[in-house]
């Protein structure tokens, strides 16, 4: 399973996106996102800015927007 590109530019709002190949290496998609643990984070590597800065943008985001877009 791999990020969305719909996931990229999100990433990329938040300052983010620099961490993105860290989500594809661990198949980590926007539906799994919002049960990442602090410890989770903490063990892809990510530094604490980063790590609130993704738990505040996964707070803001409503389900729709974690849901995938249909294919075709």
């Amino acid at each position: 399973m791999r990020i969305p590109s719909t996931a990229k530019p999100g990433l990329e709002s938040f300052g983010l996106r620099k961490y993105a190949p860290v989500f594809v290496e661990n198949e980590i998609d926007f539906l799994a996102l919002p049960l990442l643990t602090e410890d989770d984070l903490k063990e892809l590597g990510l530094p604490i800015g980063a790590r609130r800065k993704l738990q505040a943008a996964i707070e803001t985001l409503t389900e729709q927007e974690l849901r995938p877009s249909p294919a075709g």
